[in-house]
């Protein structure tokens, strides 16, 4: 198949994009799949579909730069949405930006939504960012979890975490379970050898 000749032949017919966005990135034509979404995304309607295609896509090729402004497109289109706001404070935490004012909102996300093992991460590495290693590895706390079923990125900031609290052993032990492909540098950071 010939991806950019079905680009043209999409043109700017939403449910065409859509359609093409999708298989696109099924098929690994990762490319093709954004561009597919970017025009999605400037079709009349709610654009939602469209970021989300974006964000995953952004996330796979370790751009968190890009993943944060589709995170914030995200944010300004569901303001409430407390998913849209975990995921601008974990990427602005990322890139070490606004930690304060991310530190707060992951406080406030965890206190809502304890069950939400994301927002706990997102409040760890706010906490790791503050130089609190302890209040990071208390964010764990709580019924075990199933580190291998986990996104490597969550697991990063465990394994972070647990070397801040001087836990190197299973630090080392986490960390040998994480795809480092699958990180960004900037995960790939949270877990160098001091």
């Amino acid at each position: 198949m010939h991806w950019n000749q079905a680009l043209v032949l999409a043109g700017n017919d939403s449910s065409k994009l859509r359609w093409l966005g999708a298989f696109a990135e099924q098929s690994g034509a990762d490319e093709i799949a954004l561009r597919a979404f970017q025009r999605l995304a400037q079709s009349p309607g709610d654009p939602s579909l469209a970021l989300a295609g974006q964000q995953r896509l952004a996330v796979k090729m370790h751009d968190i730069s890009a993943s944060r402004t589709i995170a914030e497109k995200t944010l300004a289109l569901h303001s409430d949405d407390p998913n849209a706001q975990n995921r601008v404070a974990y990427y602005d935490l990322l890139l070490e930006k606004n930690v304060s004012a991310n530190t707060t909102k992951a406080k406030e996300l965890v206190a809502k939504y304890p069950d939400r093992l994301e927002f706990r991460v997102t409040a760890a590495l706010a906490f790791l960012r503050q130089h609190d290693a302890a209040a990071a590895l208390a964010q764990f706390q709580g019924p075990p979890i199933e580190w291998g079923k986990t996104p490597p990125s969550w697991r990063a900031v465990y394994a972070a975490a647990l070397r801040g609290n001087e836990r190197e052993d299973v630090a080392r032990d986490i960390i040998a379970t994480i795809p480092m492909d699958k990180l960004s540098s900037e995960e790939r950071a949270l877990i160098e050898a001091k």
